[in-house]
């Protein structure tokens, strides 16, 4: 085979890359073999649990992340035996590993702060080479080889471990972690709508000014807030350029809503994940690369096996718009409209409260939304045309084309944005199409085949999904209606 001159080239910068970063990282695991949960602790502090862990990465490397969970009661601290809040501890430390772990990927696990049995082991290490699929990609790491990690239990007996729940909870009491995006807020208002006999609680973690003025604006019966607190020591490795990358960030999240719910006496957790989330980014290794791993079907029906076994037996947890996809999602959304000046999904305009308007999440979710909102609302809501911005002719075509890897973010299925850019061509004057839709037009399929799909996804229902029945009957008068 021959290559062009800017072939070759590309090829050699990325073999040049490659190498590096395996030196690079065959150092970091050879300074650094051993990751080792050491401990945790529980303290109640003025209406505060507090959850501190200490990590330790051999010979040099410690790090201390804190979970602070407000507004508790001393009373309410009271319920839970100590046991069980002990077992909640230990989970939330091991859910927090990959974000620490990461940084020097260390051969070996080593858990000192409690037990776990072989399936536990296998649970674990399954998170982290699934839900780290995309580090593992973006930095290219082997980490098919079955010695690339293994997790091994050093556990002094006196340390109480497994210790599930088994009281019964109250069934019509639901947490609903609310993040300020438009997924939860179609969540809090199915449920505000058509569960009318149970209480709502909302949480939210780190808040953004999104997510507060969601509640606000919710009939919310409470308000859970958590603080998650990055050890500053890993920032500063970071920046000292030791690995970093994207971890199941969902599933910290999860594990923090399911200790809430004990400790605040709720007996279903309501999730907003999508059917959408199922589908994966790329293929790395023979295996497909999701960066919605730990939010995808696949992961919650893991995790439900799990809190049941190790953490609260009668404990509910599912996803409420799972039926759905994101398409379905945003049409529903497109009619609630004071939450149009509200919400923001873009990561990276978070800490400003506003839209970048260069990310591939705010060009999805103004394609998803583009067909249901005129061209003015979008324009309110983000400030510009997005299809008018050139910036975004790659991210757009990524959405599209099988022959690139999906952005690594929340976005919408493949068919789904194509679907999305074929009712914009059709509904725009030809002659005066946007860059972005001038770019994407000649991958999009003859009519029939879109037109076709389009109404079939609107109208589509996915039964892979935990929902209890009444949920289910919910959510479909929901949709009819809405």
């Amino acid at each position: 085979m021959q290559f062009t001159t800017t072939e070759s080239a590309f090829l050699t910068e990325t073999s040049q890359m490659s190498s590096h970063m395996n030196t690079r990282l065959n150092y970091f695991r050879s300074k650094h073999s051993r990751f080792v949960y050491k401990s945790y602790d529980v303290q109640f502090r003025n209406g505060t649990i507090v959850f501190s862990f200490e990590f330790h990465i051999t010979p040099d490397l410690t790090f201390r992340p804190v979970i602070e969970i407000d507004g508790i009661k001393p009373e309410a601290y009271s319920i839970i035996p100590k046991d069980n809040l002990n077992n909640l501890a230990f989970n939330l430390g091991l859910v927090e590993i990959p974000s620490y772990w990461k940084a020097t990927c260390s051969p070996e696990i080593v858990v000192m702060a409690g037990s776990l049995d072989r399936n536990q082991i296998d649970w674990w290490k399954n998170l982290i080479m699934k839900g780290m699929g995309e580090f593992f990609y973006v930095n290219q790491i082997n980490y098919r080889d079955p010695a690339f990690v293994t997790i091994t239990v050093i556990n002094d007996k006196r340390i109480p471990t497994h210790f599930p729940f088994e009281d019964k909870l109250p069934q019509d009491r639901i947490l609903v972690p609310v993040s300020g995006g438009k997924d939860s807020i179609v969540t809090i208002n199915v449920l505000e709508n058509y569960a009318h006999s149970y209480e709502i609680g909302c949480l939210t973690l780190n808040p953004t000014s999104a997510a507060i003025k969601t509640i606000q604006k919710s009939n919310c019966n409470e308000q859970i807030t958590v603080t998650r607190k990055i050890d500053n020591n890993l920032l500063s490795l970071n920046s000292d350029g030791y690995l970093n990358g994207h971890t199941p960030f969902s599933s910290v999240l999860d594990f923090i809503s399911i200790s809430c719910a004990l400790i605040f006496n709720y007996g279903k957790v309501i999730l907003s994940n999508e059917r959408s989330s199922n589908e994966g980014n790329t293929v790395y290794m023979g295996e497909v690369i999701n960066h919605q791993y730990s939010k995808s079907i696949e992961f919650e029906n893991l995790l439900r096996e799990y809190v049941s076994k190790y953490i609260a037996k009668n404990l509910e947890i599912f996803s409420l718009l799972r039926p759905l996809y994101e398409i379905q999602i945003a049409e529903y959304f497109s009619k609630l409209k004071d939450y149009h000046s509200i919400f923001l999904s873009c990561n990276r305009g978070q800490k400003e409260g506003k839209w970048c308007r260069r990310c591939p999440k705010c060009l999805s979710t103004f394609l998803l939304l583009s067909p249901f909102l005129e061209e003015k609302e979008l324009i309110d809501i983000f400030s510009e045309d997005l299809f008018s911005n050139s910036t975004l002719t790659e991210t757009a075509l990524s959405l599209i084309s099988l022959n690139k890897n999906k952005p690594f973010e929340c976005v919408g299925t493949y068919e789904e944005n194509l679907i999305c850019f074929y009712i914009n061509i059709k509904r725009r004057n030809p002659d005066k199409l946007p860059i972005i839709l001038q770019s994407v037009k000649s991958h999009i399929p003859n009519e029939v085949f879109a037109e076709n799909q389009a109404d079939l996804l609107l109208k589509s229902w996915n039964n892979e999904n935990n929902l209890p029945d009444e949920f289910v009957q919910m959510l479909k008068k929901a949709m009819i209606e809405s």
